[in-house]
């Protein structure tokens, strides 16, 4: 069975820098705000990679731009400890919420992968999810269950093939303050067999 990573953000472009890696790699990092009541107020982290890609997202879209990105979910340790989630964009492309079938603002993924953890911490349930895809390392991801995933889905075993759809979620208090870290919360799990 193919392991799978697909991410999506409809939202608005609030930032964007192009710049060079340590080997000298034109890239160019963005933010993009995709608040909505489900999701909290999240901004989602992107870097594109592709030069020509590069020069013509900075022709077409500028900053308040309300853009679909596609591409993958990355994950990588930050400085603090924590887990921090953002995505590699592949291709760019305008939005225009009202000519769309689901106008509200997200970043979404979609994983195939298995679960080689599931833990109990802090009143969440915390999954990791490796994916071994062709051509690329073995990822791993950190994903959070919500507790009406698990009433609805039940809790997931480890050892077997899932796949797994979320949001990028963040919590805010009720007055409108940002609490804790943007997270990846798995919304839909469906267990998929070695032979599909």
């Amino acid at each position: 069975m193919k392991h799978f990573n697909a991410a999506h953000i409809w939202g608005v472009v609030r930032d964007l820098k192009k710049l060079k890696s340590k080997n000298g790699k034109p890239y160019l990092e963005l933010q993009v705000d995709c608040p909505s009541a489900r999701y909290g107020p999240v901004r989602a982290f992107c870097r594109m990679w592709q030069v020509e890609k590069v020069d013509e997202f900075v022709r077409l879209c500028k900053p308040t731009n309300e853009v679909k990105l596609s591409g993958v979910l990355s994950q990588y340790n930050g400085r603090d400890g924590n887990v921090k989630t953002n995505f590699t964009i592949f291709s760019a492309e305008p939005w225009n919420p009202e000519q769309s079938r689901h106008r509200h603002k997200r970043a979404v993924f979609i994983l195939l992968g298995e679960i080689i953890d599931v833990a109990d911490e802090e009143q969440e349930t915390v999954l990791t999810v490796r994916l071994k895809r062709e051509g690329v390392d073995e990822e791993r991801f950190c994903l959070y269950l919500s507790d009406e995933t698990l009433i609805s889905y039940g809790r997931p075993e480890v050892g077997r093939i899932y796949r797994l759809k979320g949001a990028m979620v963040q919590e805010e208090d009720q007055w409108g303050e940002t609490r804790g870290p943007l997270k990846p919360v798995v919304e839909e799990l469906q267990e998929m067999s070695n032979e599909e």
